[in-house]
């Protein structure tokens, strides 16, 4: 949870939709088919540099400048293709056959040699990466395309976006396997923030707004007092200098930097003008005053300032006819390439069409004016309905409340928010006292708050209102009281005031009531009918999701270790009595699979056995994994979690093991007359036009998009010893979307996975303590919520 704590739809804005209606659905893909004469054959050679360049790009301008480009064909910077057929060749690449000195970054020297050479025939599975890259170079050959990563952008797209940024526009290809058709190359629109050639002192302006001190290093510019030579640098050093402070020795003397470009290029430079570096051995330094910013810079530290983040995603939320007709575009272009039509690969400009169907929406149980009511929509909200608390709930008798002073809330205007919280929470179903104890504190003193938290009892439920930036920040107040208290909920104080005034909507506290639930073990909404999956094995289910998340991976994330974070519970919620159960553990960084799952899937089995009854069959979803990792995950993960399951005497209890992955980009639209809508909640994809493997393979809409094109989950079934049809298997994944008991719409991903995503972020500050680590995991509420 963020900190606002809002989280959840508990409003729904436009008010609920209806069920889709279930049935086949025709649909246009960002899929296009890929054609390669069977007689095309390629060389594939390596390039080697000396001295080493390392990037991919200055070796790719180094190549175009040299005698070499005239016999290349196509090349990434680190290899090159050439066919006689496909592109024009004066020579055949042979092993260790050098080719003449070119002209590298400042003016040196760089010596190519071509080694290592082997034909293959285009098509093959072996020359994939070689076609990858041929079908890029009618871009990357044309001086209007940039390109950043795996995306190709239009430099003729950008748009001014403040000062010195600018949005570019483009789209990604890549190619995919599919059952049907071979290989198809897949294109999708894209945007992002990048520089604009200004001058370096406008940029520095916008970079202190940012307050990043990264900002600087890194970046690439250009000077404009030698406008003939060329010359651009790379910061190398995030703070700045004075000119004053910068001396140096010129023919015996030493002399300011000043001074220096007074007499060599007439130019005056203030003493206090700002200057930053561009070679760190040399110290070699730049005033900003003659450098200008290189256009079409990506900078991680950019896209992280969130005025950038809100608007980029504002850009990109576009309608699927909009997205796939850009995408259309790009295709087109590929498919006019007459290169390419010479050497006998032809991409077709129509995208691939294919048959998909909806599922019944499945339907929920909420607690009613009345009892229990159920909804049948992928979205509704808490009107009319309520909350369930845990087993024996009862008012809390320990509230407290601690408040930011420099928030300067008044004691009347604290008394308001603490009767607006327990009128809304007891609206919506969890009865709340409006006996509190309200504390202020000046958050900025962290010792003052540490001193208050541990004088906290253990049923102790707190609220803490966070102000400014300057503020004790989330992740130490969580730090203090996760595990210790019964339950903790931060609250932004911009989400509880208008215009300096407090102003509690009742939505934003139908959506904290969610949270508050949930943490204290209670649950929104269960399912009504068991799917027939669930149904097969007498109702004996247990979900598992497994999350694994990266050091440095996404704002605010932990650096270090990685953490593997397991979440489990049974989806049916048994006699309305929903344990939810978490495991950590902390595993290498870039470790993307989890040797200690076995040690964390043991430690589960041991729990819930006095929670609830032995699972007939395990469904374990796994998120983060790519393609490359489905066989290492199938001979560690698969296996740790089957002998964990018969080392617990659970021999005949059947392992479903799937992945699920967003890490992809295929889209699709609902052809509706002569446009295209985004596809209904509950749609599959499971044709050999779309999936390389239709029995394992299918790609699930669970959830209705608000904005833009909605993007679906590629569910691969890794491992099923109990032979679970693959219909039944779409049906349950589709229901435990409805599950997430913070939501009041299906999510995404499964309840399960999106859970332990969660827990894997919040929990990365805990793995070196390995106490805290058994009194959290002891824990069978979701805590982390």
């Amino acid at each position: 949870g963020g900190r606002g704590g809002g989280g959840g739809r508990g409003g729904g804005r436009g008010g609920p939709r209806g069920p889709p209606i279930p049935g086949p659905v025709e649909v246009r893909t960002n899929y296009h088919q890929l054609e390669i004469k069977e007689s095309v054959m390629a060389y594939e050679v390596r390039l080697q540099f000396e001295p080493e360049v390392k990037t991919s790009e200055r070796r790719n301008d180094i190549v175009r400048k040299s005698d070499f480009a005239q016999a290349l064909g196509v090349s990434d910077g680190l290899w090159w293709y050439s066919g006689g057929d496909l592109f024009v060749s004066t020579v055949e690449p042979t092993v260790d056959s050098p080719f003449t000195h070119a002209v590298g970054p400042e003016g040196r020297q760089v010596r190519i040699t071509a080694t290592a050479g082997c034909m293959q025939q285009l098509g093959s599975p072996a020359s994939r990466q070689m076609l990858d890259v041929i079908l890029r170079q009618p871009f990357e050959s044309n001086d209007d395309y940039v390109r950043l990563g795996r995306m190709l952008y239009d430099k003729r797209s950008l748009s001014s976006f403040m000062d010195s940024l600018g949005f570019l526009s483009g789209h990604h290809q890549s190619l995919r396997n599919v059952k049907d058709l071979g290989t198809v190359v897949n294109v999708d629109f894209g945007m992002c923030v990048v520089t604009r050639e200004v001058p370096l002192e406008t940029f520095m302006n916008y970079a202190s707004t940012v307050s990043h001190a990264d900002m600087l290093k890194g970046l690439r510019i250009g000077v404009t007092h030698q406008r003939n030579s060329g010359r651009k640098y790379t910061i190398s050093l995030p703070d700045t200098k004075r000119a004053k402070n910068i001396h140096f020795d010129v023919d015996g003397s030493v002399t300011t930097l000043a001074e220096y470009f007074s007499r060599q290029y007439s130019i005056n430079v203030d003493d206090n003008t700002p200057c930053v570096c561009v070679n760190r051995a040399r110290e070699t330094y730049m005033p900003i005053t003659v450098c200008k910013v290189l256009a079409h810079q990506r900078r991680r530290e950019i896209d992280e300032a969130p005025d950038v983040l809100a608007n980029l995603i504002k850009k990109m939320c576009v309608d699927p006819q909009h997205r796939l007709t850009r995408a259309s575009e790009a295709a087109h272009m590929l498919a006019n390439s007459e290169d390419l039509r010479r050497g006998g690969v032809h991409v077709e400009a129509k995208a691939v069409m294919a048959q998909g169907r909806v599922l019944p929406c499945p339907s929920v149980l909420h607690l009613g004016q009345r009892g229990e009511q159920d909804t049948c929509s992928p979205s509704y909200n808490m009107r009319g309905k309520m909350v369930t608390p845990p087993p024996g709930w009862q008012a809390p008798h320990n509230l407290v409340y601690y408040v930011d002073t420099t928030m300067r809330i008044s004691e009347r205007e604290m008394d308001q928010i603490i009767n607006d919280v327990a009128m809304q929470f007891g609206n919506t179903g969890l009865e709340w006292t409006r006996q509190a104890t309200a504390v202020q504190l000046d958050l900025r003193r962290f010792e003052e708050f540490e001193q208050y938290a541990e004088r906290l009892p253990e049923d102790a439920i707190v609220f803490v209102i966070l102000g400014t930036s300057s503020s004790i920040n989330y992740k130490k107040v969580k730090d203090l009281l996760d595990g210790y208290v019964r339950a903790s909920q931060c609250m932004s104080y911009s989400k509880i005031t208008k215009g300096g005034r407090i102003a509690l909507q009742p939505q934003y506290l139908a959506n904290v009531c969610l949270k508050v639930n949930v943490k204290l073990g209670g649950f929104t909404t269960r399912l009504r009918d068991a799917p027939r999956l669930f149904e097969r094995y007498h109702r004996r289910v247990l979900a598992i999701g497994l999350d694994v998340t990266q050091p440095g991976q996404g704002r605010g994330a932990g650096k270090g270790s990685s953490t593997a974070a397991m979440v489990a519970f049974d989806p049916l919620m048994a006699d309305r009595n929903a344990p939810v159960f978490s495991k950590l553990a902390k595993t290498d960084p870039g470790q993307d699979l989890t040797p200690e799952l076995g040690q964390m899937f043991r430690r589960l089995l041991d729990q819930l056995r006095t929670q609830m009854a032995p699972p007939a069959l395990v469904m374990y979803m796994r998120d983060g994994l790519g393609e490359t990792m489905r066989d290492a995950a199938l001979q560690t993960e698969a296996s740790a979690i089957r002998a964990a399951l018969d080392d617990a005497g659970l021999v005949e209890c059947k392992l479903l093991f799937l992945i699920a992955t967003k890490r992809h980009h295929f889209r699709a639209g609902k052809v509706a007359g002569d446009g295209l809508m985004n596809l209904d909640a509950g749609s599959v994809l499971d044709s050999g036009s779309v999936v390389e493997d239709p029995d394992r393979d299918f790609f699930l809409y669970s959830h209705q998009p608000r904005l833009g094109t909605s993007k679906p989950v590629l569910y691969h079934v890794l491992y099923n010893d109990g032979g679970c049809p693959m219909a039944e298997v779409q049906e349950a994944i589709y229901s435990t979307a409805y599950l997430h008991q913070r939501s009041t719409a299906a999510t995404s991903l499964p309840a399960p996975v999106f859970a332990a995503h969660l827990l894997a972020f919040r929990a990365n500050q805990y793995l070196d303590d390995d106490e805290r680590v058994e009194i959290l995991e002891s824990l069978t509420t979701a805590w982390w919520m």
